[in-house]
């Protein structure tokens, strides 16, 4: 799978780095919450995705993200 493709809903991810910008450029540098944080809150919750997203080494959306973000339970 490309690397500029969300492995959540296969869609561009808008990758920076994955279309060889400065790291600095990607949507996900300037974003105001920990995405990483979220991604381990999504992946406690559904642990069946863990190997499938960890093995595409793939960033996802701001889209997807987005919407983990807002289905999440509150911790």
């Amino acid at each position: 799978m490309s690397a500029d493709i969300c492995p959540i809903c296969q869609k561009t991810n808008q990758c920076a780095i994955s279309a060889g910008a400065a790291p600095s450029s990607c949507w996900c540098m300037q974003s105001e919450v920990s995405i990483t944080t979220i991604i381990r809150q999504y992946l406690s919750v559904n642990p069946e995705l863990t190997a499938s997203l960890a093995a595409q080494q793939q960033c996802i959306c701001a889209s997807c993200l987005s919407h983990i973000q807002h289905t999440l339970p509150p911790e």
